[in-house]
C-alpha cells in the first residue's frame, strides 16, 4: 500500500469518488495531547466543521444534552452517527 500525502495530489480525493474529502479548519484546540482540553473542545470543533463544510445544522440538543458529557459512550455515539450521515 503506497500512502501519499493527499493535500499534495493534483486531483484532490472526493466523497462521491473516494469516500473521504480533505478540508481546511481552524481548530479551537491548541494541544491535542491534552485530553481534556480535546474532549472540552471537540464538540465544537465537530460541529463547526460541519456547518462550515456542507452548510448544514447540527441537532444542538444532542450536544448540549447533559445525559451525553464529552467523552462518553452516548455523546461519541451521537458524534459517530453525525460523522456517518455527513460523510
Amino acid at each position: 500500500m503506497t500512502i501519499e500525502n493527499a493535500r499534495s495530489l493534483e486531483d484532490p480525493p472526493t466523497l462521491e469518488r473516494e469516500g473521504i474529502m480533505l478540508a481546511r479548519h481552524a481548530s479551537e484546540i491548541r494541544d491535542f495531547r491534552d485530553a481534556a482540553e480535546v474532549r472540552q473542545r471537540y464538540p465544537g470543533d465537530l460541529e463547526a466543521l460541519i456547518v462550515e463544510t456542507w452548510r448544514a445544522g447540527v441537532p444542538h440538543s444532542a450536544f448540549d444534552d447533559p445525559s451525553c458529557p464529552p467523552g462518553s459512550a452516548a455523546r461519541m455515539s451521537i458524534e459517530a452517527r453525525v460523522f456517518a450521515v455527513y460523510n
